[in-house]
């Protein structure tokens, strides 16, 4: 199984993450989310909402399944937010500021 974090999201979000997870290189599942709660962090499945309540489009079958799936889905969201931390954003100035509108690209053309 290659667990792999898609998107992290700031501290100050519910949702922490979203994750693909690809299966004996067959089988890929997308949007698995990391959900933080009063009782901390969680697991969600995909899935689509029937009616007023959500039924999942992927889970694990049995106890060890998903156990094996959780564990690997949380080391690939610290190992990104390790990687995210360790990545010093870039500061802005004049010379790499982005140029945007009509004139930005008038002056890159010449």
């Amino acid at each position: 199984m290659k667990v792999e974090v898609a998107r992290l999201f700031p501290d100050a979000e519910k949702v922490k993450a979203v994750i693909n997870a690809v299966f004996d290189n067959s089988f890929v599942v997308h949007g698995i989310k990391i959900i933080d709660s009063e009782k901390g962090l969680f697991v969600v499945m995909p899935n689509i909402k029937v009616g007023d309540k959500h039924k999942d489009t992927f889970h694990p079958i049995n106890q060890e399944a998903r156990k094996q799936l959780c564990e690997a889905i949380f080391e690939a969201y610290e190992a990104s937010k390790l990687n995210a931390q360790n990545t010093a954003p870039v500061e802005e100035t004049p010379e790499n500021k982005p140029k945007a509108g009509k004139k930005a690209l008038e002056t890159t053309r010449k």
